[in-house]
């Protein structure tokens, strides 16, 4: 289940939660950065949040890694995977 807000509004403003999202997006090639993957991505940087997950960059590769591990054949995760294995950004 989704935290609620009250649940990881303590810990970080809507603001710094976009930005840790769009940094997560801006590992992926703008052509993966699909609805159901920037969903995902978001509800898992909820979910560290309202665990208390304070730094803003292990919140951002902690997400990414649940991604990729969540569903590993999903078509989103597998743009996750891609630009890890390019050298890119990743979550490791």
């Amino acid at each position: 289940m989704a935290p609620t807000k009250s649940e990881w509004s303590h810990t970080y403003p809507r603001a710094v939660l976009r930005g840790i999202l769009a940094d997560a997006a801006e590992t992926l090639p703008e052509a993966r950065r699909t609805p159901s993957l920037m969903a995902c991505l978001a509800e898992k940087i909820l979910i560290l949040a309202a665990d208390g997950q304070k730094n803003p960059i292990d919140l951002r590769r902690v997400a990414i890694k649940r991604v990729q591990d969540s569903c590993p054949d999903c078509r989103a995760c597998d743009g996750l995977q891609l630009t890890q294995n390019r050298g890119g950004s990743s979550a490791s």
